[in-house]
């Protein structure tokens, strides 16, 4: 019972589920044990991270602010928030991460949505409580008890159903990831911090599923946005490059010249004309 549950689990990994008004897509369910010496540094991603420890202890940093989670307890990292973690001197870690997309409503949404001081920073304690959370989290007290007993049955040590592909999953997540931050100055370095594996391993597998390279795959994301901002906007080359995520105008004209077999200038042109 408890591995069909845990694998019951992962067959609804990319598909949209409806709860309390939101559309929630799972992204992800990884057994996430951590040695003695493990740390990760900075990063952010644009998806929702449920992590519960069932074993060990760990500190985890939210911008300024560093807190340790111990056995049995858990914490939640929201879109965009800049967030590191470390061993807790030299005792490491087993417990379940999952990963989500949630496309929020009410209040939450309406503070996700309030101007706030620093880029990647969100009124945390406002929106989850306490750091850790508690299962008193009164607005998504539902979810967090649904969350609780997902965790509880995990089984990292069974079978993966035959369905589910964690190159896939992994993929999927760092595509979500282009596409939500193309116009930034993106290191694949930086994707993989966000997914915790390493650079080699997400190139590796990230050209295996896909045919193409990380930046290959960036770069299309960010041409083709570029080709509808020269179709629907006058706004000058130079800065559409900068908009869709190239900041040297000359690179991004070579770029957009090698994949689209013309430039920017005519491209406009054409459409214009049509």
């Amino acid at each position: 019972m408890v591995q069909r549950q845990a694998f019951a689990l992962r067959s609804l990994i990319g598909k949209p589920i409806r709860f309390d008004g939101s559309t929630f897509i799972l992204l992800d369910v990884i057994d996430a044990a951590h040695p003695k010496d493990w740390t990760n540094e900075p990063h952010y991603h644009p998806w929702y991270e449920f992590n519960y420890l069932q074993e060990g202890a760990l500190y985890t940093t939210l911008g300024d602010t560093e807190f340790l989670s111990q056995k049995g307890q858990f914490f939640l990292i929201p879109p965009g928030m800049i967030h590191s973690h470390r061993n807790c001197n030299g005792i490491g870690d087993d417990g379940v991460c999952l990963r989500w997309s949630l496309e929020p409503v009410g209040e939450v949404a309406k503070i996700l949505s309030e101007p706030h001081p620093s880029p990647g920073r969100y009124p945390f304690e406002r929106i989850f409580g306490a750091q850790p959370l508690n299962n008193e989290w009164s607005k998504r007290g539902t979810l967090i008890q649904l969350l609780l007993g997902i965790c509880a049955t995990f089984d990292p040590g069974g079978r993966m159903p035959f369905d589910y592909s964690q190159d896939e999953a992994l993929v999927n997540q760092a595509l979500l990831y282009l596409s939500q931050y193309y116009a930034q100055n993106i290191r694949v370095d930086e994707v993989a911090h966000s997914l915790n594996v390493s650079y080699r391993h997400l190139a590796r597998i990230f050209k295996s599923v896909t045919g193409q390279t990380v930046i290959q795959k960036l770069n299309a994301i960010r041409l083709e946005e570029a080709r509808r901002l020269l179709a629907e906007t006058n706004m000058p080359v130079g800065e559409i490059g900068k908009q869709v995520g190239f900041t040297n105008e000359y690179y991004f004209s070579a770029i957009f010249k090698q994949v689209i077999a013309t430039t920017p200038t005519q491209y406009r042109a054409m459409m214009k004309s049509r």
